[in-house]
């Protein structure tokens, strides 16, 4: 059946309707109507043999939705490992644990009722440390500093990269010295380095399943004689670099609550980088001092209701006598372009996609995505026709 869809993505089939969408919830048409009522939708993950994995699923309905769960297009049993319960608030959870290497493969939810069916569907991937990456790249130098990048590991191992170590040392020496080890972007302006003075970097990069391998050293990279101008960068990379440094690295124990200065008068809140141990992930916490007329339960009341891959989500919360405590998933701060310019390499679909978010595809209706890689708009903005052209000139 994946085979067959493909082809229909490639225009490769004559049927005016899609196979798997007409076997499973009808006629396009039904179909696209009823996908507005499903809220969360199963997501692509990643996972290694032991490990627990758990796929949510929400659609709202009158009467009750009913959930059935597949697994390459056949119906999924449960056993001892495998469970599926409906909670309170209307989601279906389907738990795996422990897992097994051939759990991979492509899973489905299907939500109906009465009135009408639905579907989502995600792909479980056997994970792995990422491999190593490739050899930084010396973009400009002052006399006391180094300007690199660098480019996400080739491998990742079928996991989102989580950040990177950098170390340097000097060309004539043999023992590595750690710069920074929770750098989430793929550049750094390392600095007070010595004027006329050879260098080597190499990367270090992570995931959710640990440390990869030390990446390829780069050549020795001189800096240049004392009184050159500094280096510059874009204001969005200073501000990153500059976040990177001077925010604080936790690791977050479940229930432990990290000590802050809230003396300056005005201050009421306060977000830091954490590193939760239970799941093995970077995460932001955001630390809400009680007020008067502020303790952060109402943040958290609106937080928990909400359940959209467009919306940041809600990880954990904890409420405590002087302050509330939200953990939430942490994104990248990075701009489409760099993302897509950064990758080894990338499709037409991963494109789409960008699009039909920047856009909103479902509150749009006068922009229509045909195929693979073409946009037909009507009244398109100007900053999403550069953005396009930009991304599809560079895919063509």
């Amino acid at each position: 059946m994946d085979e067959e869809i493909d082809d229909e993505r490639l225009g490769l089939t004559k049927s005016s309707v899609p196979r798997r969408l007409y076997h499973e919830i009808g006629t396009l048409g039904f179909a696209r109507e009823q996908m507005e009522q499903l809220k969360q939708e199963i997501r692509n993950t990643s996972m290694k043999e032991n490990d627990e994995v758990v796929f949510t699923c929400y659609a709202v309905g009158t009467p009750k939705v009913d959930y059935t769960w597949f697994r390459n297009d056949g119906i999924l049993l449960e056993s001892k490992r495998i469970v599926v319960t409906e909670l309170k608030d209307g989601r279906c959870e389907m738990r795996i644990h422990p897992t097994r290497a051939y759990d991979a493969g492509v899973y489905k939810c299907v939500a109906r009722n009465m009135h009408g069916v639905t579907c989502c569907r995600a792909r479980l991937k056997l994970g792995s440390k990422p491999g190593r990456p490739e050899k930084p790249v010396a973009r400009n130098a002052s006399d006391t500093e180094i300007y690199i990048t660098w480019a996400v590991p080739r491998d990742e191992g079928n996991c989102t990269t989580l950040g990177y170590a950098l170390e340097f040392k000097k060309a004539d020496e043999s023992e590595w010295q750690l710069i920074l080890n929770n750098i989430e972007h793929e550049y750094f302006v390392v600095r007070n380095l010595e004027p006329s003075t050879f260098y080597q970097f190499r990367v270090q990069a992570y995931n959710k399943f640990g440390w990869g391998e030390h990446g390829v050293p780069t050549e020795p990279i001189s800096t240049k004689a004392e009184g050159a101008p500094k280096v510059k960068v874009s204001p969005r990379r200073k501000y990153q670099q500059e976040f990177t440094e001077r925010t604080p690295d936790y690791e977050l124990h479940e229930f432990e609550i990290p000590v802050l200065d809230y003396s300056q008068e005005g201050r009421f809140s306060c977000v830091l980088n954490v590193w939760v141990k239970e799941s093995n992930t970077s995460a932001i916490a955001k630390v809400i001092q009680k007020s008067k007329g502020i303790d952060g339960r109402q943040e958290y009341e609106i937080m928990k209701s909400l359940a959209h891959e467009r919306v940041v989500s809600l990880l954990s919360a904890s409420y405590h006598q002087d302050k509330t405590v939200l953990i939430m998933e942490k994104l990248s701060g990075v701009d489409v372009m760099s993302y897509l310019a950064l990758r080894h390499d990338y499709n037409e679909e991963m494109v789409v996609t960008i699009i039909k978010q920047v856009i909103g595809e479902n509150t749009a209706p006068e922009y229509h995505v045909a195929s693979s890689c073409f946009l037909l708009p009507r009244l398109l903005p100007a900053c999403v026709k550069v953005f396009f052209t930009t991304v599809f000139n560079k895919c063509s």
